[in-house]
C-alpha cells in the first residue's frame, strides 16, 4: 500500500490531500502527469541503534535535522 500527498495545490489557501494506493504501479498510473515522484522509504533497518545514514544525514542538515525520522525496528514493522 502506498500513500501519496497531492501537491497539485496553486495557492497556500488550498490544502494538500491524501490518497491511498494498493500499489506502486497503481500510485504510478494515478500520477501519470507529474513531472517528479518522491519515494520516502528507510532501506535497511535496524534492529539494535540508530542508522548511520540517519545521523550522517542529520548533521548535514543542520537546523532541518528533525525532518529526518528515525526507521523503525523491523521486528514491529515485519510482525
Amino acid at each position: 500500500m502506498a500513500v501519496t500527498w497531492d501537491t497539485e495545490a496553486r495557492t497556500p489557501q488550498e490544502a494538500l490531500s491524501a490518497r491511498v494506493h494498493t500499489s506502486f504501479m497503481d500510485l504510478l498510473d494515478a500520477c501519470q502527469e507529474a513531472m517528479a515522484i518522491g519515494v520516502d522509504i528507510p532501506i535497511g533497518l535496524s534492529e539494535s541503534e540508530p542508522r548511520q545514514c540517519d545521523i550522517a544525514a542529520r548533521k548535514v542538515l543542520g537546523p532541518r535535522r528533525s525532518s529526518v525520522f528515525p526507521a523503525p525496528d523491523p521486528r514491529v514493522v515485519f510482525e
